[in-house]
C-alpha cells in the first residue's frame, strides 16, 4: 500500500461513506444516524471484512453537523479555528471545504493541515469551532439594552444604575464583546433593571 499515515485497527463499517473522495456528496441526513461500532479485539471476522485502515494524517478531514440557526454565514473556502478538549488555549487552523444545507441543518466538511496526534484515529471528537475573535469587554448578551435609541449596558454605581452606550463588536449566542468607555472595574448588570425599561 503506497499511502502514508497511521495504521488503525478500529474499523466501524463507515469507511466507505466517510471517505474524503465522497465528501462533495455528503448531506446532513447522511450523518444523522451513523452508529459507530468499533470492532473489538478477539472478535471473529468473515472473509472480506476490513481488519485495519490507514488514516492519512497529512490530510485531515472533519465533519461538523450544526443547526443552521447557530451557524454564522460562512461558505466553502472560509477559515476558522478548532479547539479541542484539553488544549483550550491552543487552536488548529481549518478551512471549510464544502457546506451542505438540508432541513435547517448544515454539514461542514473541514480540512486541517495537522491535528493533535492522539485524535487522528478517533471517529468522533468534541471540538469548538471558532469563527471569529473579538477584543473588548465581555458581557452576557442579556446585558445589552436600548435606551433613547442608543445601544448599551447598565452599570451598578452605589445604590443606582447608570446607562453607558456601547458598541457590540461581535460574539456568540451567550456573550458579546463591547467597545465602551465603562470605567475599569465597574460592575455591569447581567440584565437591564426592569424599572428602567
Amino acid at each position: 500500500m503506497d499511502v502514508a499515515g497511521v495504521l488503525v485497527y478500529e474499523t466501524d463499517g463507515l469507511e466507505a461513506l466517510l471517505s474524503p473522495a465522497r465528501a462533495p456528496e455528503w448531506k446532513p441526513s447522511d450523518l444523522q444516524n451513523l452508529s459507530v461500532e468499533p470492532r473489538r479485539t478477539g472478535e471473529s471476522v468473515k472473509a472480506g471484512d476490513p481488519l485495519l485502515k490507514v488514516v492519512d494524517n497529512l490530510s485531515i478531514s472533519l465533519v461538523a453537523l450544526l443547526p443552521e440557526a447557530d451557524l454564522p454565514q460562512v461558505s466553502a473556502g472560509g477559515r476558522l479555528q478548532l479547539r479541542f478538549p484539553g488544549s483550550e488555549r491552543e487552536s488548529v487552523a481549518a478551512r471549510i471545504a464544502t457546506r451542505s444545507d438540508e432541513s435547517g441543518e448544515v454539514l461542514l466538511h473541514l480540512t486541517a493541515p495537522v491535528l493533535p496526534e492522539e485524535l487522528t484515529h478517533l471517529r468522533r471528537v468534541r471540538t469548538t469551532l471558532v469563527f471569529a475573535r473579538y477584543e473588548g469587554k465581555i458581557v452576557p448578551r442579556t446585558a445589552i439594552d436600548v435606551r433613547g435609541g442608543l445601544q448599551g449596558v447598565w452599570v451598578a454605581e452605589g445604590n443606582s444604575e447608570q446607562f453607558y452606550p456601547a458598541k457590540v463588536l461581535g460574539g456568540s449566542l451567550e456573550q458579546v464583546a463591547l467597545e465602551t468607555n465603562i470605567p475599569e472595574g465597574a460592575r455591569i448588570l447581567a440584565q437591564a433593571p426592569t424599572s428602567m425599561r
